[in-house]
């Protein structure tokens, strides 16, 4: 399976194809990419911010790729035509949930490798949470699909593996979602305090 680790996120913002965006990415052990747009601190109207977030994310992937590539062949390195797309969030507090535009343009990074957008799911651990983050509940038919792994009773959400996993002296039990249904993962991090690690990111 393929795993995309993907730290876009409103902090992570940048495109050269927008006026003072840059995008740059640092050598070394692990490779991070920062994308920086200071149009959004000019707190422009929601079809503008829609744009510069769909190109802050394009440009993330092409920088975290390198070279002169295009956007749809910086996507294909990670994605192909036959995947299902998690698109895993953090949308336990409802006031630091991932953009929904972000996760757009993560969807449209998805279309350009020739993947359809209803083989992409957006999901958390339960429906109230996304619904709470702004997303809509979508099972079902040609668009992008969002859902939790599980949901009100008599939701038919996928649960949870009846197996546990064990890691070191924890154990634990896999998201259907994961195990079952899909070949590639998007982790969409938020910026928030954990009582264990300190920063969750895209723990939980």
């Amino acid at each position: 399976r393929g795993f995309l680790r993907a730290s876009l996120s409103a902090a992570a913002v940048s495109s050269a194809a927008l006026p003072g965006m840059t995008a740059f990415a640092q050598e070394g052990k692990s490779r991070v990419v920062v994308v920086r747009n200071m149009a959004l601190a000019e707190e422009p109207g929601e079809s503008v911010v829609r744009r510069i977030f769909s190109e802050m994310v394009h440009e993330g992937v092409r920088a975290f790729v390198g070279g002169e590539v295009t956007r749809e062949e910086a996507w294909r390195r990670f994605l192909k035509p036959e995947d299902i797309v998690g698109v895993k969030l953090n949308a336990i507090a409802a006031g630091v949930v991932p953009h929904p535009d972000i996760v757009d343009a993560i969807a449209a990074g998805a279309v350009m490798c020739g993947i359809p957008r209803n083989h992409v799911i957006v999901f958390d651990k339960e429906d109230r949470d996304l619904e709470k983050g702004g997303y809509t509940i979508n099972k079902g038919g040609s668009d992008v699909q969002c859902y939790g792994t599980i949901g009100p009773p008599g939701s038919g959400n996928p649960g949870y593996e009846e197996r546990q996993t064990f890691r070191g002296d924890t154990a634990y039990k896999l998201r259907r979602i994961v195990s079952r249904q899909c070949t590639a993962l998007v982790n969409v991090p938020v910026l928030k305090h954990h009582c264990w690690a300190g920063l969750t990111c895209a723990l939980k």
